[in-house]
């Protein structure tokens, strides 16, 4: 009995870095105007600041984003200077162009995020692997999709 939860952790971390890649989202929206409605609301997105947890010292973060004309995304997330990860999106046309395929993929740092994050009770995210953080990152995607659909997120209707 005492063996199950090291087996089925490991089982689980061998899957997860074996299948977890990417996760991607149907948007029922046109590719044009789902770049830029992303694009738009991270260029509202405050790019510098400071974050303040319950325990440990604020911490100084940026964001900065790398586009290109491919219809792809790369978010840097910078703790006081240093890449602490980066979120790559990429935006293709489904469905004949009328809908997009978004995909996504994160990836982190995790010493940036130990050290930058020491004394906060989320210092211990600098443990995750990046297929967990993808993974964790399908649920934001989810529901970004859901927003850009119902048209809670705006941008250039004309894409």
């Amino acid at each position: 009995m005492f063996l199950i939860g090291p087996a089925l952790l490991g089982a689980t971390h061998i899957v997860g870095s074996t299948l977890v890649d990417d996760t991607s989202e149907i948007v029922r929206q046109r590719p044009a105007m789902v770049y830029a409605t992303v694009s738009e609301a991270l260029a509202t997105y405050p790019s510098s600041g400071t974050m303040q947890f319950e325990s440990g010292p604020p911490v100084p973060y940026s964001i900065s984003v790398d586009r290109s004309p491919s219809k792809q995304m790369v978010v840097h997330v910078k703790f006081n200077g240093r890449e602490a990860g980066r979120i790559d999106l990429r935006f293709q046309p489904a469905n004949g162009g009328k809908e997009t395929l978004v995909i996504a993929r994160v990836e982190g740092d995790g010493k940036v995020v130990r050290e930058e994050l020491a004394g906060t009770e989320k210092a211990k995210l600098g443990y995750a692997p990046d297929w967990l953080l993808t993974f964790a990152f399908g649920r934001s995607l989810r529901e970004s999709a859901e927003e850009i659909e119902r048209g809670a997120l705006q941008a250039d209707r004309g894409a």
